[in-house]
């Protein structure tokens, strides 16, 4: 109807869901923080915090990187990449 070409693949592959990776990357400006934190509020203050801080640049980055996910998971046949 509108020829949007469309990719097969499993629709729960986390390998091609940009938002683990993101959720990676904010796991690990969290883990960055010091002193360690020691209340569930602090965790959740910290995450905020964090969240709200995210520049565009990872996003961008996550957003050119996924044509290359996909040849990768093509390439393991619809298997586990390493990204």
């Amino acid at each position: 109807m509108h020829n949007i070409p469309v990719l097969d693949w499993v629709a729960q592959s986390p390998d091609l869901n940009p938002i683990e990776n993101l959720w990676n990357y904010l796991d690990c400006q969290v883990q960055k923080r010091k002193p360690l934190l020691k209340f569930k509020q602090e965790l959740i203050n910290v995450i905020k915090e964090k969240w709200r801080k995210i520049s565009i640049k990872p996003l961008h980055h996550l957003i050119l990187s996924l044509p290359n996910q996909v040849k990768a998971v093509i390439k393991a046949k619809g298997g586990h990449i390493k990204y």
